[in-house]
């Protein structure tokens, strides 16, 4: 099993935007009470914690880094038809991934969508939950 691409997208946004956090990392097979308590809907990573509160779903965490963190760089352009376009493409690139996503190694969360990872070393199943703020 390979690491999460969607939880590499924020983790990803992180580091770029420089914001310290705390990665958490889960046994996927055996979901643990912190992933259902933070994401009890879909039950699925990733979730970022700020302050308590958490955020799920790769593209919302996304928005909510770059509204809440505005140093650059920004990821969403100022313009609401081109923050349009984005979301569209965005979310179109997600619904062709689950295929995708099942390849070992497919790097989602690389923007040319072509690159690959190595498989994670420190287990066979992980989830991830990214705290920040706390």
């Amino acid at each position: 099993m390979w690491a999460s691409p969607f939880a590499k997208r924020v983790e990803v946004a992180l580091k770029i935007k420089s914001i310290p956090y705390e990665w958490v990392e889960k046994d996927l097979k055996n979901k643990s009470d912190l992933l259902i308590k933070y994401n009890p809907i879909h039950r699925k990573v990733p979730v970022l914690v700020h302050n308590g509160k958490p955020i799920s779903e790769s593209l919302v965490i996304l928005e909510y880094i770059d509204e809440t963190w505005t140093n650059s760089p920004r990821f969403m352009p100022s313009d609401p038809y081109k923050r349009s376009k984005l979301r569209f493409w965005a979310n179109f690139i997600d619904q062709q991934s689950p295929s995708a996503a099942a390849r070992p190694g497919l790097d989602l969360a690389d923007p040319s969508v072509l690159s690959f990872r190595k498989p994670c070393s420190r287990g066979s199943h992980l989830i991830h939950l990214v705290v920040v703020g706390d």
